[in-house]
């Protein structure tokens, strides 16, 4: 009876938990709401509002653009967490308002730092990560270049100076006794 009595009590006592402390959405107003912060951060919106699907569309682009903070190889489009669903609101209610795509990118990179953008600006320490794969890309070309190169024909070695078609001729004739091994290996396994 004692135990009943304080649980009755401790449930009294407690308030109730609201739907958006577990993440839930609640009405259609809250979810547009902007928070404390953004204008004092951002400024006024200095574009249209917008609503129905020009909104959705807008959210579902932008939210690609941005990387979860907690799941970190997920745009906020795509994770599952919390955190991001109520980044993907706060989006479309700053898209609501009238904020521009690189004023929400920006407010989130303030809160956040740049790790939070999906695809990195190409300046500083980041601009390697836009030149590297062209630096691989032509390595590879070269390398594949100097290879074809290399393997010449019977008619362009004898086009070859003596020289080199006496290091090419003792290149093969190093490989000889390998190359009668595999073709023997070959006549005896048909």
């Amino acid at each position: 009876m004692r135990r009943l009595i304080l649980l009755l009590a401790l449930l009294l006592v407690t308030p109730a938990v609201a739907q958006d402390d577990r993440g839930e959405q609640g009405t259609d107003r809250d979810a547009l709401a902007l928070g404390p912060d953004v204008e004092r951060t951002m400024g006024p919106p200095p574009g249209p509002t917008l609503t129905g699907v020009a909104l959705a569309a807008r959210t579902d682009a932008l939210a690609h653009v941005l990387r979860c903070p907690v799941c970190q190889g997920l745009s906020i489009a795509d994770s599952p967490s919390e955190s991001s669903r109520n980044m993907k609101r706060q989006v479309n209610a700053m898209i609501a308002a009238g904020y521009e795509d690189e004023q929400i990118v920006g407010y989130f990179e303030t809160a956040y730092g740049e790790f939070v953008r999906m695809v990195p600006k190409p300046v500083g320490f980041n601009l390697f990560v836009w030149i590297i794969p062209g630096i691989a890309l032509l390595g590879g070309l070269g390398l594949v270049g100097a290879t074809v190169r290399r393997r010449t024909s019977p008619a362009q070695r004898a086009a070859l100076p003596p020289a080199a078609r006496q290091a090419a001729r003792e290149s093969d004739e190093a490989l000889d006794p390998w190359l009668d091994q595999v073709r023997e290996e070959l006549t005896r396994g048909s």
